[in-house]
Parts: structure tokens; C-alpha cells; sequence
């Protein structure tokens, strides 16, 4: 596995134990955090193996903890758990739910564009997270708006 898998562990331990202590001791409610946030966790791991930046994924798994440990039912936490895709409304991608993570949604976009060609649209909506989420990077290659 490739990178630093420390301050994910890490963000991992802290999501279960916040789980345990924000569900005022509904037991189920514990087991389906714990339960999500496992699978966010192997998810983010599957990542690392991948070679994506741990800023991405380390901001990734946070958000999508978040929301889970902010979930009271198990329809609202599947609907986390689905990956950050956006909706195409023939004429630009945008989020439609609003567990939307820009970060995952950057990390899928890498995983299809070497597999396909992206449409124009694709290509701005890729352009479009890169430049927010990694703004450095961005400039030193020289991409812009």
C-alpha cells in the first residue's frame, strides 16, 4: 500500500468512538455508523493502494464520517454511502445530493478518464474540482478557469 495510512487510521478510530458517543445509546444506531464508516474506511484504503494524495482522501473520509455520525436512519446512510457522482442535465455535471463530496468525486474522475474520453463537459467538471481542491498543484501546471 502505497503513502502514510497513519492520520486515516486515525480519523477512522476517532469517527467509531464519536459514533458510540452521538447516539445517545440507540445500539442499532451505533452498529449502522460503525458499520458505514467501516466501509468508507475500506474504501479510503482502497484509495491509498491506488496512489491518490492522502489530502484527498483523509478530506474524503472526514466529510463522508460526518455525515454518517449526523445520520439518524439506514435510507439516509445508504445514501452516503453512494459515491459522489453528478448528475448531467445536458449541459453541465452538477451534485444532486447533498452528501455530495467534491473529493471523492476528483478521485473518480481520475479512476474514468484514463479509460475513456470525457466530454467537454466532463473535462470542466474535472478542471473545475482540481483547481478547488488541489489550488497549488493547479497553478504550478498552469491550469486555469
Amino acid at each position: 500500500m502505497r503513502g502514510n495510512t497513519a492520520k486515516l487510521t486515525y480519523l477512522y478510530l476517532k469517527a467509531i468512538v464519536d459514533a458510540v458517543f452521538d447516539s445517545n445509546g440507540d445500539e442499532k444506531l451505533v452498529e449502522l455508523r460503525s458499520s458505514a464508516i467501516k466501509a468508507v474506511y475500506v474504501q479510503s484504503l482502497a484509495y491509498f493502494k491506488e496512489g491518490f494524495l492522502a489530502c484527498i482522501i483523509e478530506d474524503l473520509f472526514e466529510k463522508k464520517a460526518q455525515f454518517i455520525n449526523g445520520a439518524a436512519a439506514k435510507q439516509e446512510i445508504k445514501e452516503i454511502l453512494k459515491p459522489s457522482v453528478p448528475h448531467y442535465d445536458y449541459n453541465s455535471l452538477i451534485p444532486t445530493s447533498i452528501y455530495h463530496v467534491d473529493e471523492e468525486e476528483l478521485l473518480l474522475w481520475s479512476l474514468v478518464s484514463p479509460c475513456t474520453k470525457l466530454m467537454d463537459c466532463a473535462v470542466e467538471r474535472y478542471k473545475e474540482l482540481f483547481i478547488k481542491i488541489l489550488p497549488e498543484q493547479a497553478a504550478l501546471i498552469g491550469i486555469k478557469k
